[in-house]
């Protein structure tokens, strides 16, 4: 099982065929090997965006129970002075309230939404039917 094959066009030396290469030479290696190790380990982005979303009205609540203000960059008053703007949390009932009663306008004031749920719908039908996957064994098998 020792075969060689001997290519003259590239090398002098034997090369060793492909099933008798050592496995651990063909894994990735490297920041590249790290990176796809690493990205392996994190969770589905749906949660990812959920933790973040979470963070950010933690931060809020935090940021309000404490009085944290801040001088605003651009917008000043009658007298040139900047604008002292305080944090707010989100969980609070104006802003909850808020949430509810303009969800609505956002989503639909925001057009390429609609777009993508057409597609997303399209996509999830056509996987559910077996058209991908016929699609697929017809071009590929």
């Amino acid at each position: 099982m020792n075969e060689t094959i001997q290519d003259s066009t590239f090398s002098d030396k034997p090369q060793k065929r492909d099933s008798e290469m050592n496995t651990s030479t063909t894994r990735a290696d490297g920041l590249l090997g790290w990176i796809e190790r690493s990205g392996n380990k994190l969770p589905d982005p749906v949660f990812i965006f959920v933790y973040c979303i979470l963070g950010v009205i933690a931060a809020s609540v935090v940021a309000a129970f404490f009085g944290v203000t801040a001088e605003h960059p651009v917008s000043v008053d009658t007298e040139g002075n900047a604008l002292i703007v305080s944090a707010e949390s989100l969980l609070s009932s104006d802003n909850i309230r808020r949430l509810l009663v303009s969800m609505p306008a956002t989503f639909t004031s925001f057009h390429p939404l609609g777009y993508v749920l057409v597609v997303m719908l399209g996509a999830g039908v056509a996987e559910r039917s077996g058209f991908f996957r016929g699609g697929y064994e017809r071009r590929y098998v």
